[in-house]
């Protein structure tokens, strides 16, 4: 994304494409956490105050308690408020989950 101003996470940190993200989902009746990959930063109408205007494409990660074997979301996602991410370090990510993410643009 050219021209905007840079778009932050929950803490503060820019979050740019090729992130590594931790984000919640649903999952069931409660909440879960995926982690994910930034693959693209859009722009969109603000829909209230303080509302940045950018969603974030974004590839996660299954390994929720019912699936067999840990891979990838069937498809990409659409998260809509950047305050609801945390961009994490490529150390912090699971060598299992860089691996399903390493080639994903």
């Amino acid at each position: 994304m050219t021209g905007m101003e840079p778009v932050l996470d929950k803490c503060g940190q820019p979050i740019t494409v090729g992130a590594y993200i931790i984000y919640g989902h649903a999952l069931g009746r409660c909440a879960g956490l995926r982690i994910g990959k930034v693959l693209a930063l859009k722009k969109r109408r603000e829909n209230y105050t303080g509302d940045p205007g950018v969603s974030i494409t974004v590839m996660g990660v299954n390994d929720d308690y019912w699936v067999r074997e840990i891979g990838l979301c069937n498809k990409k996602g659409t998260l809509m408020y950047p305050n609801r991410v945390v961009v994490v370090p490529k150390s912090m990510i699971p060598e299992t989950h860089r691996e399903l993410l390493k080639d994903v643009k």
